[in-house]
């Protein structure tokens, strides 16, 4: 055995897992891929209930945002023991900013940042931190070829050639949104892992319900200008100066809004004039802004959506099982049901730390299987083809979806393969099934929400 536990990913949700596994007696090895993750990019913060009072208000604020979706019970978890993860790593020497946050469809400002608008890479470099000093941790940079279930273990992976097995693993590999042609994800995240977790027997819910974030800089480069922006006061105006939304709506709202505006010839932007002390809360953006010679404090800023975070993924329970004994993920590419149709802003950096904590302290108690092994092998989509994914998946499955378009884009896939692919072809395919709008997911042919479809579609 050549770990304990093996963690696909090293954003926040994989270096979470890796922290309770060790705290738990198990020896960790955490893969990650050179490209990085989509936590060091996460500028948002992290939503923490101010006291029990504010706590049942939290769990209120993520139904309502799930839209009848949301298992309650993966809800409960997610802020009971957010309180709790968010006060064992302060006592860790986690540091949190001063000042509390209010983000879109939040009732009360309990937002935690670090470092202005660095949050997720301050908790990342905190954990890797944490994990330096853990003697039976190691972190290997390496490219998963193939999984592997049963043998002498719970299974294992190929990786770059060689096989490494494990009595538990966690699957962290983050989710989907770069298989869109606007995104503000890290390359790595076009779902891959998802799909050869589907083909090596886990289930897969939600793929349809995808996040288009509201507010992504339009210029000589792509970065989020985050919700926290608009939360302090950021407005957005089209380019005749009108505002044309409530910026604290959800994102989905604000997104087609935005959409709409566009698709009317007008460009949006937001004005930040009125945030205060926006180079100190924000330096991050500010200092990208100055790089494309905009002055926040007098330049409007200009926006429009993106592809920003997939609520589906590999189902799991609240303990990060999947349907593959000894198998566990956490994070987004992991779909517990948490978010359901609709995630609430900086609930996932806290999905990350709460069921990261979860799976790796579950997958450390594993106690391994001797049976014959079955090697399921990734399949990479060529990069010609990932170029027409991403195409297709955000002109005919975007931010507003109808019946013909994905039926266009499913005829396209068709013709191509890869893990990719595939994953790509199940989202549509669940977005043309789901013939109602609901959360993220809009049908220009089907605009309202309909009752008989109060409940997910799972894939198995």
């Amino acid at each position: 055995m050549d770990c304990d536990v093996l963690i696909i990913g090293s954003g926040l949700a994989g270096l979470s897992a890796a922290y309770a596994a060790s705290k738990a007696g198990a020896s960790a090895i955490v893969l990650r891929k050179a490209s990085g993750s989509n936590s060091l990019l996460s500028q948002g913060g992290i939503a923490c209930a101010l006291n029990d009072e504010d706590a049942e208000k939290h769990v209120s604020d993520t139904l309502a945002a799930g839209e009848g979706l949301c298992d309650e019970k993966a809800v409960r978890t997610l802020v009971k023991e957010g309180r709790e993860r968010i006060r064992d790593i302060t006592a860790l020497g986690m540091e949190f900013d001063s000042k509390r946050g209010r983000e879109a469809a939040h009732s009360a400002s309990r937002v935690l940042h670090a470092g202005g608008d660095e949050t997720g890479k301050k908790m990342v470099e905190f954990f890797s931190r944490l994990l330096a000093g853990e003697k039976d941790v190691e972190l290997r940079e390496a490219d998963v070829e193939a999984l592997v279930v049963g043998g002498k273990g719970c299974g294992g992976v190929v990786a770059d050639g060689k096989t490494i097995n494990s009595r538990g693993i966690v699957l962290a590999t983050g989710g989907y949104a770069s298989l869109y042609g606007h995104t503000t994800n890290s390359p790595c995240a076009t779902g891959e892992t998802i799909a050869l977790a589907r083909r090596a027997g886990a289930a897969l819910a939600d793929l349809e319900f995808v996040q288009f974030h509201p507010t992504v800089f339009q210029g000589g480069a792509t970065f989020l200008v985050s919700e926290a922006v608009r939360g302090e006061g950021g407005m957005l105006r089209n380019d005749k100066n009108e505002r044309f939304v409530n910026e604290l709506l959800p994102r989905d709202v604000v997104s087609r809004a935005i959409d709409g505006q566009m698709r009317k010839g007008r460009r949006v932007f937001i004005d930040v004039s009125r945030v205060d002390d926006f180079d100190e809360r924000f330096p991050s953006i500010y200092r990208r802004l100055r790089e494309q010679r905009i002055d926040a404090f007098s330049d409007l800023i200009p926006v429009a959506p993106a592809a920003h975070y997939c609520m589906g993924g590999v189902l799991t329970d609240t303990d990060g099982r999947t349907a593959i004994p000894g198998i566990y993920a956490a994070g987004e590419c992991a779909c517990s049901g948490v978010h359901g149709a609709n995630r609430l802003a900086s609930n996932s950096l806290l999905e990350c730390l709460v069921f990261g904590w979860r799976a790796g302290r579950n997958a450390a108690k594993e106690k391994g299987r001797n049976c014959g092994a079955t090697v399921t092998a990734a399949e990479a989509t060529p990069k010609a083809e990932t170029e027409k994914i991403r195409k297709l998946m955000w002109k005919d499955a975007g931010i507003v979806r109808n019946a013909r378009q994905l039926r266009i884009a499913l005829r396209e896939m068709k013709k191509m393969r890869g893990d990719s692919v595939a994953l790509a072809k199940l989202a549509a395919e669940a977005a043309l099934a789901r013939e109602e709008s609901r959360g993220c997911h809009y049908r220009r042919d089907f605009p309202k929400k309909s009752g008989a479809w109060k409940r997910r579609i799972i894939w198995k």
